[in-house]
């Protein structure tokens, strides 16, 4: 009979919703779509709430690459989002 693995696994990581952006200039785009459409359903549901679409626009902020366009999105996200 063969023994159990008794190595403990490591942990998951968790993506990082302060210091690093999980998006590229190239899928920014459709992120923000994303997140635009989502962040409005959740104000009327509340799902996950305030702080955590907060956080996901401020990550999405920090992408390398960002288009002054895209930059401006974001920022009426994060507008609409603290006037709700």
């Amino acid at each position: 009979m063969l023994a159990p693995n008794k190595q403990k696994q490591a942990p998951a990581k968790q993506a990082s919703t302060s210091s690093t952006s999980l998006y590229t200039n190239k899928n920014l785009d459709a992120a923000i779509a994303h997140l635009e459409l989502a962040a409005r359903f959740d104000c009327k549901a509340a799902v996950f709430g305030k702080r955590y679409w907060h956080a996901r626009v401020r990550q999405a902020c920090l992408t390398t690459g960002i288009t002054p366009p895209q930059l401006r999105r974001l920022q009426r996200l994060l507008a609409t989002l603290n006037a709700g």
